[in-house]
């Protein structure tokens, strides 16, 4: 991208990359190296990093709470989440700004879990998302000129559109799921973990390995 003079900016990483680097440089200044320490600080912030993102989704339910039955709620439930194509509209440009559907995702789960918003107006929401996210790499793809990446970046477009188009007209299927997942956790926390491993680990793996053959 750079030898091309496009370099995209990122509001999320204006955010993150000061205090990253601080964080970095601090452990250098401490330690005089750039080696082991700074590996084994690593690996202590990032199970640092969830228990703080675990304790903050918390203390923004429960203040989000608060919120129920006010003039918030209404504009939040009203205009923003009014309607899926709404919904959709809204996934689509804050993850398009943002460049990342996991931190648009991650900021409604505070909604839900306050019950500002419905667990059906947020999955257009989600779709949504999931289009915005291509945008990135369109705009790169773009950039660059070359076939190889336009074709990858509208693949990336198409099959997350194919996946809308097979899944919102069966979304039964996913809030179902999605709504006995979350009981399940609620009741028993160690299966948040095993949906993760199966999910993200297991079952693509093992398709990746199957179709090999």
């Amino acid at each position: 991208l750079h030898d091309v003079g496009f370099k995209m900016w990122s509001p999320l990483g204006a955010v993150v990359k000061p205090v990253s680097n601080g964080l970095i440089d601090l452990v250098r200044l401490i330690t005089g190296t750039q080696g082991f320490w700074e590996k084994g600080f690593a690996l202590i912030t990032i199970p640092l990093a969830l228990v703080l993102l675990f304790f903050g989704l918390q203390f923004m339910v429960k203040n989000m709470r608060k919120l129920a039955g006010s003039k918030t709620e209404v504009v939040i439930d009203k205009y923003l989440f009014g309607g899926p194509v709404r919904a959709f509209l809204l996934g689509v440009v804050i993850t398009a700004i943002i460049q990342s559907s996991s931190v648009t995702t991650s900021f409604v789960v505070p909604l839900v879990g306050a019950g500002l918003i419905a667990l059906e107006q947020i999955f257009p929401y989600t779709l949504g998302a999931n289009i915005g996210t291509t945008v990135t790499a369109i705009l790169a793809a773009l950039a660059t000129g070359t076939p190889e990446g336009i074709q990858v970046a509208f693949a990336h477009l198409l099959f997350n559109i194919f996946g809308i188009a097979v899944w919102y007209p069966l979304k039964i299927v996913p809030l179902t799921l999605a709504r006995l997942v979350g009981k399940s956790v609620v009741k028993h926390r160690w299966l948040a973990f095993v949906y993760i491993i199966v999910i993200f680990i297991i079952i693509p793996v093992g398709l990746i390995l199957l179709l090999r053959r």
